[in-house]
């Protein structure tokens, strides 16, 4: 996959920061975490538009992904905890901060000395 200008699509994804304790309402943890990502970034990079054969090498034939984004020569920002919107474009508030939810999650990213391909997968989250 090459990076050409007109091949770029727009999307947004948004890094992995931490998890806390869900606290309950007596102040005790309720042993589950919540997970906090940071405000989505716009970018134009190239993606697939489907699962291709030429593809299946690159992540191995097991890991299910509907998509592969292109990020170009290494280093990405991007990690296995990142998500993204790709078919939804999130409604930004003035902080920066969003609540639509995203539409794609980080199945695998494959880096080498010359570009970075991220396997994305569908997922469908409400709010």
């Amino acid at each position: 996959m090459r990076e050409l200008r007109r091949n770029r699509r727009r999307l947004f994804y948004a890094l992995y920061e931490g998890k806390e304790p869900i606290i309950d309402e007596w102040g005790n943890e309720t042993g589950e975490w919540s997970i906090n990502y940071g405000n989505p970034f716009e970018c134009y990079k190239n993606y697939s538009a489907a699962k291709g054969e030429a593809d299946v090498a690159v992540f191995g034939s097991d890991l299910q992904y509907d998509r592969v984004v292109y990020f170009g020569k290494p280093p990405s920002p991007v990690n296995e905890q990142s998500i993204f919107w790709i078919d939804t474009a999130p409604t930004i508030a003035p902080d920066g901060s969003t609540l639509t939810p995203h539409d794609y999650v980080t199945a695998r990213v494959a880096d080498s000395l010359n570009e970075v391909l991220v396997a994305v997968r569908r997922v469908s989250v409400s709010r």
